[in-house]
């Protein structure tokens, strides 16, 4: 059997399939969650086009589908847009300004001689034997510091922010689960444990 390979390049260097594809994961998502969005605003376009995108086209999908999610307008505008995509847009010109000026800026002087620092005597010092501190917290409390801070357990921490993102996503355990960035089995399979230990106690 003969294999062709094909070289696909990532999504940065794809200007316009970014947009396409942006406005493809718009309107079947706004359609599959009864919403109104229809375009995407020539500014939030600029936007998407300069983002790197790392995570190429899965990660477009993911963003697009929390928009949908999370709002309902006709037009899906830069104050849709997440932090990372317009913090890298604002890096990336100042990176590049910086640049700029590195290069603008030529040094005339020798840098100066480092200074010769002499090294301090040597100090002695006498151990003093401590006494290992004494716990007397109770085996049953939770553990925690001279602050007041308390350690919960992980799987506590991991429940109730699943459990937030169903209650906010009105019971809709797909759409908590594109919040939460897991699959949608992961959580249907933890909300059942949860259910029959709840049950069983």
């Amino acid at each position: 059997m003969h294999v062709v390979p094909i070289h696909m390049p990532p999504l940065r260097e794809r200007d316009r399939d970014i947009v396409t594809l942006a406005e493809h994961f718009l309107r079947i998502y706004s359609k599959q969650d009864g919403r109104k969005f229809e375009t995407i605003a020539k500014d939030a376009q600029r936007y998407l086009k300069r983002y790197p995108w790392p995570g190429n086209v899965r990660q477009l999908q993911n963003i697009i589908r929390n928009i949908v999610v999370l709002n309902d307008e006709k037009s899906l505008g830069v104050s849709h847009l997440p932090p990372e995509v317009m913090a890298s847009t604002a890096t990336k010109s100042s990176a590049s300004q910086a640049s700029n000026n590195r290069l603008s800026v030529v040094q005339q002087t020798s840098p100066a001689p480092s200074p010769i620092v002499e090294a301090a005597p040597e100090m002695t010092t006498t151990s003093m034997p401590m006494e290992s501190p004494v716990s007397h917290t109770s085996p049953n409390a939770e553990p925690s510091n001279s602050q007041g801070v308390t350690i919960r357990p992980m799987w506590q921490i991991e429940r109730e922010t699943i459990q937030q993102a169903i209650d906010y996503c009105d019971g809709n355990v797909l759409n908590a689960a594109v919040l939460l960035e897991l699959s949608p089995s992961t959580v249907y399979r933890k909300k059942q444990a949860w259910e029959a230990e709840d049950s069983a106690s």
